[in-house]
């Protein structure tokens, strides 16, 4: 009677701690970076770009020295007509990291923010990432050139007209990238976790735990 009773308690905390997982899901992370808002854009210094279907742009963002966790990333553009988006993150050399598949969207009056569904993607330090949105039916894309560098929680958005800026990619159902390239800043804004850096008091904790476990180590082998 007693392991009846604990297993249907077991099952009970299971459906529990399931439920409060999918429930903490439906929110995305901190916002760790925004290039619009932060992004001096007079008209002189902005463009709208519009793309035909299935072809896209992506924006290079730049993980600092510290590897960041991302759960959601966002594009700001329009949706001319209705269709489908597909978000997808790649690595320069062409590796696609993530992919989000179709994402039924209907037709905008203006820009606004096209953000992915939720995932989860560690993103290594010091290496760079491009990440957009493609979609089925012409897409306008709000880019600034020159643009301004910008760096939040460890993440960084090349400004400043430079070659490698940006990416482009095909193919809105199974995105592949063709090429890093051009002097592009595409509006983007990353969620995610933002990067812990150990305190020096914390580091110097560690560093007495790690020497006192090979100091009993040694005394245990002198035995």
């Amino acid at each position: 009677m007693l392991k009846r009773i604990l297993a249907t308690a077991q099952k009970a905390a299971s459906v529990v701690v399931i439920t409060v997982a999918f429930a903490s899901a439906t929110n995305a992370g901190l916002l760790l970076l925004d290039n619009v808002t932060s992004n001096p854009s007079p008209p002189s210094d902005a463009s709208d770009e519009i793309r035909q279907a299935n072809y896209g742009i992506l924006a290079r963002i730049d993980v600092n020295a510290v590897p960041v966790t991302i759960d959601q990333f966002g594009v700001y553009g329009q949706m001319t007509t209705d269709g489908n988006l597909n978000f997808a993150i790649f690595q320069p050399d062409g590796t696609r990291l993530y992919q989000s598949a179709l994402q039924a969207t209907v037709a905008a009056a203006t820009l606004q923010w096209y953000d992915s569904p939720l995932f989860s993607l560690a993103l290594a330090a010091n290496t760079t990432y491009y990440m957009g949105v493609i979609a089925d039916q012409r897409f306008v894309y709000h880019w600034f050139h020159p643009g301004t560098t910008i760096t939040q929680n460890g993440l960084t958005s090349l400004g400043g007209g430079l070659a490698g800026n940006n990416g482009n990619f095909s193919n809105s159902s199974d995105p592949i990238l063709i090429d890093t390239c051009c002097f592009v800043q595409q509006g983007t804004r990353v969620f995610g976790d933002a990067a812990v850096v150990p305190e020096p008091g914390s580091l110097a904790l560690l560093g007495l735990g790690m020497t006192g476990l090979a100091f009993v180590r040694r005394r245990k082998a002198a035995r």
